[in-house]
């Protein structure tokens, strides 16, 4: 950690930074808490409650939290991982059922499950991290206390959902609810406002300074109190605040440990539900539909869209807002960072004056081209320009990763490199593409939008995992490694997603919110029936298609009929080096199994015919090689000629014919696609010597 700068001058001992760590991580921030009428929380004070909730939990209740919980995350003070007591069975579960039992009760909370450690971690992508804003602490605690928490969290999310606690558009840390759910009521908002042409949508996205960090602990216990929750849930909870203790862990050191009198520690699975009720009213101030203002909140996150036919107009409208934002947060103990405030107008029209500000605290804020929003990046226009270029900056860090470990004839096996590809890059390309994503009309049809641009990074990406040359066609790639195109990827999961918020009855809720707006705008008395989205039509025409087949199952048959489409065409003008004619087919990944790096590659390379032999040199006009003709004279140096019937290998083709099983012909097709004799192959070839690329691995693999 370098030398951290501080409101008081400059950090540079252990002690120096803990103190100023300590400052911006648990501020103390005073609420008025004048409007609470009983601060003591005497039984008195709680009104009968018509929400009952048993008090007790079961062994299934605690195995069924352990079994969705990672078994190896980091553990607490106690050094105790969730692996552990898993491994411990049914008898631990139970004991563990016990204890929280005990604990609902009598309103009690161990201390030494309320002692935690918090690592402080860099805040990714930030330009200094001698800024205190540029670190964020996580909290490690006491994992039997963490699935006493996660009981309790439980409890707290079905009687939200079933008695309606949290406002509808909070869609962070509940269920069926996700970033992608909050960016579709967003963009489905702005849509149905562009209907009109008259109107204008500007958004203001929200910061708060430390939100987990400044909770108030009367304030928030207030909260449940009102909400009605059950008298032992409120008493355990002020338990389990109070005595809170937590040390801070960096540079291989740790402070003593600090008393916590605010905040809710970032570790904890109670505290993400806690932090929702306690900001509910914030967003029920922010989503007014009679003013024209829409709110859209996840976790602390929260972005106000507000419209009408003049820009002017909503900048005074969330000015007003603004202020009684202000007096919640003094209730609250919170307090907002103007300085971090992002503005956006939404329109395609040219005649609104894209850059009027609005003045917020004495500042005035201008309006951004673009800006991020829930980890996407959204533009004026909704073009997702914007998006594309962070896509392909961060595609570039990514891709440089996946180069330095592994390449063709060294470093991670295929099967590991494909791995890392499938489950950390490509993830990170189809980030919201359930927002900016187009589909093509028809499944052969060639990708639209972003899928088609970002398509390049999925192929260089294959390259590096296949070990391939840049002329391999992206069909082979694809195939050799068994990846479906970028956009049938994206297919599937946007065909996923509208599945769920049918479902889920989240979509009736954006439709509903995109209705209030529709009948604002419209000013005739007779209203017109909300239209059925594009996406929705699309999904209905891909189900017609398919019929009852699963998602898997329909990304592997609209792969095939774009790879038999393409067959058919490229079996009118068909090169003499691709063999390529065999369709996606998950076995292929088996010939890989027991493999290294060069072998793959040079298996796949002989598979397309991409490879280092002079045929396809002589084809793609590397200089030096103004023939294709192997050196034998009999024919063009290909795969299949060097390994049937070239007379310079006759003798060691003997290896060959004995890994099949015959004495005379080979089977080209079984030296490439049976995983038996692959191995065999691939050290054949490597051992000839033909292609330089692979001289020094065979070096180290085979002596």
């Amino acid at each position: 950690m370098p030398t951290l700068t501080t409101p008081e001058g400059q950090a540079v001992t252990f002690q120096e930074k803990a103190e100023a760590l300590r400052g911006r991580f648990y501020p103390r921030v005073e609420a008025d808490l004048s409007d609470i009428y009983d601060t003591s929380f005497s039984l008195e004070s709680f009104p009968r409650s018509a929400i009952q909730v048993d008090k007790t939990t079961s062994r299934e209740e605690v195995e069924t939290v352990l079994k969705s919980s990672r078994p190896f995350k980091a553990p607490g003070r106690d050094g105790i991982p969730i692996g552990f007591l898993k491994a411990l069975g049914p008898k631990a579960a139970e004991a563990i059922a016990n204890l929280a039992t005990a604990c609902w009760k009598h309103s009690h909370y161990p201390q030494q499950f309320k002692e935690a450690c918090t690592i402080v971690l860099r805040k990714p992508r930030k330009p200094t991290y001698t800024d205190l804003g540029a670190w964020r602490p996580i909290a490690l605690i006491n994992t039997i206390g963490k699935v006493i928490e996660a009981l309790i969290a439980r409890h707290l999310s079905a009687i939200a959902e079933e008695y309606h606690l949290l406002p509808n558009i909070q869609m962070g840390g509940r269920k069926g609810r996700s970033t992608e759910t909050a960016l579709e009521l967003l963009i489905e908002q702005i849509y149905i406002i562009w209907t009109s042409k008259k109107h204008i949508a500007i958004l203001l996205s929200i910061d708060i300074s430390g939100a987990f960090d400044t909770v108030n602990h009367i304030r928030l216990l207030d909260i449940l109190r009102k909400k009605g929750l059950p008298t032992w849930i409120i008493l355990w909870v002020q338990a389990f605040l109070k005595n809170r203790s937590t040390s801070l862990v960096f540079q291989g050191q740790e402070t003593p440990l600090f008393q916590l009198e605010v905040g809710v520690l970032q570790g904890s699975p109670l505290f993400p539900i806690l932090f929702l009720y306690y900001n509910a009213s914030l967003l029920e101030l922010c989503n007014q539909p009679k003013r024209g203002l829409s709110g859209i909140g996840f976790a602390d996150d929260i972005n106000l869209l507000t419209y009408s036919p003049s820009i002017e107009a909503n900048c005074r409208k969330l000015e007003r807002v603004h202020k009684e934002l202000l007096t919640w947060a003094c209730h609250h103990g919170m307090k907002f960072a103007p300085k971090k405030y992002e503005l956006i107008h939404f329109s395609r029209c040219r005649r609104f004056n894209l850059k009027a500000g609005i003045r917020l605290e004495g500042e005035t804020k201008t309006p951004s081209p673009d800006i991020r929003i829930l980890g996407i990046w959204v533009d004026t226009k909704l073009q997702w320009s914007a998006h594309l270029r962070e896509a392909k900056e961060k595609a570039t860090s990514q891709i440089g990763a996946l180069a330095r470990t592994t390449a063709s004839t060294w470093g991670a096996s295929f099967l590991r490199a494909r791995q890392v590809y499938s489950a950390v890059i490509r993830p990170a390309l189809a980030y919201g593409a359930t927002a900016w994503h187009t589909p093509a009309k028809e499944t052969n049809l060639r990708p639209r939008g972003l899928a088609n641009k970002l398509q390049t990074i999925q192929n260089k990406c294959l390259r590096i995992v296949a070990g391939a040359y840049k002329a391999t066609p992206t069909q082979s790639l694809e195939v050799e490694t068994y990846t479906p195109p970028l956009d049938l990827y994206l297919d599937s999961r946007l065909a996923a997603f509208r599945e769920r918020l049918s479902s889920s009855g989240i979509g009736s809720l954006i439709q509903q919110a995109c209705t209030t707006i529709r009948t604002r705008l419209q000013t005739r008395r007779r209203r017109t029936p909300p239209p059925v989205p594009e996406k929705d039509k699309w999904k209905e025409r891909r189900d017609n298609h398919f019929g009852t087949l699963s998602e898997k199952k329909r990304v592997l048959e609209a792969w095939h009929q774009r790879w038999r489409n393409k067959e058919e065409l490229k079996s009118q003008n068909q090169r003499q080096w691709d063999h390529i004619k065999r369709p996606p087919d998950p076995k292929i990944l088996s010939l890989h199994k027991n493999l290294r790096k060069a072998e793959s590659s040079i298996l796949i390379q002989l598979k397309t015919g991409y490879i280092g032999l002079r045929h396809f040199l002589n084809k793609a006009n590397v200089p030096g090689y103004e023939s294709g003709t192997c050196t034998c004279g009999r024919g063009p140096e290909t795969p299949h000629h060097v390994l049937i019937h070239c007379p310079k290998e006759a003798e060691r083709r003997s290896i060959l014919r004995g890994a099949q099983g015959q004495e005379r012909g080979l089977d080209f097709r079984g030296l490439l696609n049976i995983s038996n004799t692959t191995p065999l192959t691939t050290k054949w070839m490597i051992k000839s010597g033909r292609i330089p690329q692979f001289k020094l691995a065979g070096e180290l693999l085979y002596k």
